[in-house]
């Protein structure tokens, strides 16, 4: 991201959320806060030097002993490139002029 650890340490996750993605985010967050994790949801975060960075997330609750939410544990993926690349063929792929069928190994 590009942040200073004195710039992270302490701040909001907004910093890291471009403003259009703000009420997603908060969405997110109560989804978490009602005991709901969730898997491979793509979400956009902002680097520092403005770039928006395209992420695969992964979110779950942490809870005390005594079920008390604590935070949420996140693990996130940059995907920027793979998503580029996927609409860049899915763009040849509807625009081709003749017909084409996708396969496998098996036929």
């Amino acid at each position: 991201y590009g942040y200073s650890a004195a710039e992270a340490i302490g701040a909001s996750a907004e910093l890291i959320v471009p403003e259009d993605k703000r009420e997603t985010l908060r969405e997110n967050l109560r989804e978490v806060g009602h005991g709901n994790g969730f898997v491979d949801r793509d979400v956009v975060h902002r680097a520092r030097d403005g770039r928006r960075l395209q992420l695969e997330a992964r979110v779950s609750a942490v809870r005390a002993p005594s079920g008390e939410l604590m935070g949420a544990l996140a693990i996130l993926s940059d995907v920027s490139e793979t998503r580029q690349l996927e609409a860049k063929f899915r763009l040849a792929f509807e625009a081709a002029p003749s017909g084409m069928i996708l396969v496998d190994d098996d036929g």
